[in-house]
C-alpha cells in the first residue's frame, strides 16, 4: 500500500468520533438502558393506575362488608337479586341472595339463600335448611358479574370522574373497561374467585364497562358499578348483566401492599 494513503485516518471513524456516535458495544449498552427505562416507566404507570391501587388496598385490608344488587336480561327473560354479606380478598364470599320478586308473578314474595362461596365450591351457610345450594349454572343468573373486585385487577383505561358521596365518604369516581381475554388470563391464575358468568363459558369474549368509586385517603373501593355484555347468560343466549356493590372495610389498608 502507498505510504501516503496509509497515514490517512478512516473517514467513517473520524465522523463517528466528531459526532459522538457510539461504537457497537456502546450502542448495545444504550439499547439495554432504554429498555430498562421503559420497563421502569411501565411499572410506575401500573402502580399509579387507580384500579390497581384499589386492588392492592383491598388485598391488604382483609375482610369487608358488602351490600348491593345484580340483574340480568336475555331476550324476554330477566331477573334481579339483592346481595348482602361479607367477603375476603382471596375470593371467599359469605352472602345472602334475595331474589327481587315480581308481586304479580310471585305473590308469595322473594326467595333468599345464604351461601358460602369458595369457588368452585358453593354451599349453604345453613346446611340443614329447606333449600338446596344452587348449581353453578343457576348461580350465573344470580351473580352474573362474579366477584366485582376481580374487575379492578384487569380493568384498563381509567378515566377520572367527579368526587361523589358514597354513604358518609367522599369518593373519587373512575370509569374503566374490562376485556374478556385479559380477565380470563388473570382468572386462570386466581381460580378461587367467583368468575363472570360462572359455568356458562364465553369468558374470552365478554365485555364490561365499569365505574369505581375510590376512597382517596386509603385507596379502597367504596362502590363498584358495572354493565356487562355476555355471549351467553347461564349458557343459553346473548344477554346483558349489571351489578352495583358498595363496600365497608374493617380496617385501613396500606395502598402500597402488593397482591
Amino acid at each position: 500500500m502507498d505510504e501516503r494513503f496509509a497515514a490517512i485516518p478512516n473517514p467513517e471513524k473520524v465522523a463517528r468520533g466528531r459526532l459522538g456516535l457510539p461504537g457497537p458495544v456502546a450502542a448495545v449498552v444504550l439499547v439495554l438502558a432504554l429498555a430498562a427505562l421503559c420497563l421502569l416507566a411501565a411499572a410506575f404507570a401500573r402502580r399509579q393506575n387507580p384500579l390497581r391501587r384499589a386492588w392492592r388496598a383491598a388485598a391488604a385490608s382483609g375482610r369487608y362488608q358488602l351490600v348491593g344488587e345484580t340483574r340480568w336480561q336475555a331476550g324476554a327473560e330477566s331477573g334481579a337479586w339483592r346481595v348482602s354479606g361479607s367477603g375476603h380478598p382471596d375470593g371467599r364470599l359469605a352472602i345472602t341472595l334475595t331474589q327481587v320478586a315480581d308481586p304479580a308473578a310471585d305473590p308469595g314474595g322473594a326467595m333468599s339463600l345464604a351461601l358460602a362461596i369458595a369457588w368452585p365450591e358453593v354451599r349453604l351457610a345453613v346446611p340443614d335448611g329447606p333449600a338446596a345450594a344452587p348449581e353453578p349454572h343457576a348461580l350465573a343468573r344470580a351473580l352474573p358479574g362474579g366477584d366485582p373486585l376481580a374487575l379492578l385487577a384487569v380493568g384498563e383505561g381509567a378515566r377520572a370522574g367527579p368526587l361523589e358521596a358514597v354513604g358518609a365518604r367522599d369518593c373519587q369516581a373512575w370509569d374503566f373497561q374490562v376485556g374478556g381475554a385479559a380477565y380470563l388470563s388473570w382468572w386462570r391464575e386466581h381460580p378461587g374467585f367467583l368468575p363472570v358468568n360462572a359455568d356458562s363459558g364465553g369468558l374470552p369474549t365478554f365485555e364490561a364497562e365499569g365505574r369505581l368509586w375510590q376512597d382517596p385517603a386509603t385507596g379502597l373501593p367504596c362502590r363498584i358499578v358495572a354493565q356487562l355484555r355476555l355471549p351467553r347468560v347461564a349458557g343459553e343466549q346473548i344477554g346483558e348483566a349489571g351489578l352495583d356493590w358498595r363496600y365497608d372495610w374493617a380496617r385501613p389498608a396500606s395502598a402500597t401492599a402488593e397482591r
